[in-house]
């Protein structure tokens, strides 16, 4: 057998198998120096020189012989990345030339001005101080100027330059210059930021009315617990940042203690918007100690809430998200019911229907039995009702019957933001009540479905539970604290919220 060493082939990075040389008469093996050092030992590795940094090129002398140059004013941009390096910009230092003849050997003159090229580049050229003392823009583009020493990237056609963003601060630097109203082929740029989300201003006002209602649970006295969340609900709305106007309060039908009509609400700054209260739904639960109180309020924009005037009540019927389109409050009961479980998806034996327990819904509740669908019988609180139908847990699906205007305009504000729809037509209690209506101008027989009632798509809602219920639970009280479950929503993001609060009470009650 041949004897093999290892070679090591630098070229090709390998180990190769080579023969090892015969040996010498005498036993000692013949070695070449120029070829033993590739057989025992791999050959170094060329390692690329060490690159220099590359040095910034001298600054060249002024024309005019002063001892030192005129720094600029324009700090150098920063360097981009790679695929953005074809439109680097760069600052061309210059020097004031001096008058012909006339010898400079005086301080140098300090630059007070930039000047943006019409190209790419940015121009820091020295120049006598402008008598507005702002920056001289030459791209042509009539844009506001900037401060001097605040250099500037020339933005889109129509839009003013934005300021050079300096290493290591994490933000642009905008300097002395203040913020501009911009506009885009026409569009408003701020137009499009996200505004501030009065819903979460809205949950202390349920909350402050649940907290205030709650200590009337179950004694018995409906005006007393309704006039402790109004009171406490009017206190914490004057803090909203909003000029609202009262267009739906609570207590005509039972005459308690409201937020009357047309009242201001707010701290009376922007936006302007329409309200609707109602500070407990549900004053008969509450004093009854049953389930489903709970304290509500509803806002949109100024013009966009509908005003039910004279009329008290209405009839309605609402949907979730999956039957949105399959309603006519025209048609009967059980039509609706099948038009219901085929958007669905489901038999009519699987819907379960709420309705209030009133003496006016005999008719109506054996119809809807005799289908086969499943009633609910609320006494109370038909927001709850209509809210339930779009809410998976609460295991509704159609809300039907006559009920309150105000929680109909309410209810409208939440299903806009779930999703989900409601009609409804005007019901006037007698006469007297439906030729006022008439005198006014309403269109009794006009059906008003959720646009109607609450136009545009920027509404916000919220509501506390005073009781436990199906869909929050009631205020709890413990030895220091009280703990609140609130339910929150806006109809622009459709976003949902479910917000547990704790409460301290010493700190409430100095408050």
């Amino acid at each position: 057998m041949e004897w093999r060493d290892i070679r090591w082939t630098g070229s090709a990075g390998q180990w190769h198998h080579a023969r090892r040389p015969p040996r010498q008469e005498g036993g000692a093996p013949h070695v070449d120096r120029s070829v033993a050092s590739r057989w025992c030992w791999p050959a170094p590795r060329r390692r690329r020189p060490r690159r220099l940094t590359r040095q910034p090129p001298p600054t060249p002398a002024p024309p005019c012989g002063c001892a030192a140059p005129v720094p600029c004013p324009c700090p150098r941009p920063r360097r981009l990345t790679a695929p953005h390096r074809a439109r680097r910009l760069t600052i061309h230092h210059t020097h004031p030339s001096t008058e012909r003849g006339v010898p400079s050997c005086g301080p140098p003159r300090t630059p007070t001005s930039c000047t943006v090229s019409p190209r790419t580049a940015i121009s820091g050229t020295c120049a006598t101080p402008p008598a507005s003392g702002a920056c001289r823009y030459a791209s042509g583009s009539d844009i506001e100027p900037a401060p001097c020493g605040e250099p500037s990237r020339p933005g889109p056609a129509g839009t003013p330059a934005g300021p050079v963003a300096r290493l290591g601060s994490g933000r642009a630097n905008l300097g002395p210059q203040a913020p501009t109203r911009t506009t885009v082929a026409g569009v408003n740029a701020n137009s499009q930021r996200p505004d501030r989300n009065l819903a979460l201003e809205l949950v202390r006002v349920t909350e402050s009315a649940a907290l205030a209602a709650s200590r009337w649970v179950g004694r018995g006295d409906k005006n007393g617990a309704d006039a402790a969340a109004v009171d406490a609900m009017r206190t914490v709305l004057s803090t909203v940042p909003m000029d609202g106007i009262v267009v739906i309060g609570e207590g005509e039908k039972d005459e308690a203690p409201m937020l009357f009509n047309g009242e201001r609400v707010g701290d009376g700054t922007a936006p302007l918007t329409d309200v609707a209260v109602d500070p407990i739904d549900g004053t008969t639960l509450t004093a009854k100690g049953r389930a489903n109180a709970i304290a509500v309020i509803a806002v949109s924009e100024r013009g966009t809430m509908f005003n039910p005037g004279p009329c008290v009540y209405m009839q309605k019927i609402a949907v979730g998200p999956e039957a949105v389109g399959s309603i006519d409050i025209t048609a009967t009961a059980s039509q609706n019911l099948r038009w219901v479980a085929k958007a669905k998806g489901e038999s009519v034996r699987d819907l379960t229907v709420v309705i209030l327990d009133r003496d006016r819904h005999t008719e109506l509740i054996a119809e809807v039995r005799s289908t086969g669908a499943r009633v609910k019988l609320i006494t109370d609180g038909d927001i709850f009702g209509a809210i339930a139908t779009a809410w998976p847990e609460a295991g509704v699906d159609v809300l039907i019957g006559v009920g309150g205007t105000p929680e109909g305009v309410t209810a409208a504000a939440a299903l806009k933001c779930m999703g989900g729809e409601i009609q409804g037509m005007l019901a006037p209690r007698n006469d007297a009540e439906r030729q006022q209506a008439l005198d006014l101008g309403y269109d009794l027989d006009r059906v008003l479905t959720t646009d109607d009632l609450v136009e545009g798509d920027n509404c916000f809602f919220a509501a506390t539970g005073v009781t436990d219920g199906e869909l929050l639970r009631g205020v709890r009280y413990d030895r220091h604290t009280a703990r609140t479950q609130s339910l929150v929503m806006r109809s622009k993001s459709g976003t949902v919220r479910m917000i547990d609060a704790l409460h301290r009470i010493d700190k409430l009650s100095s408050f």
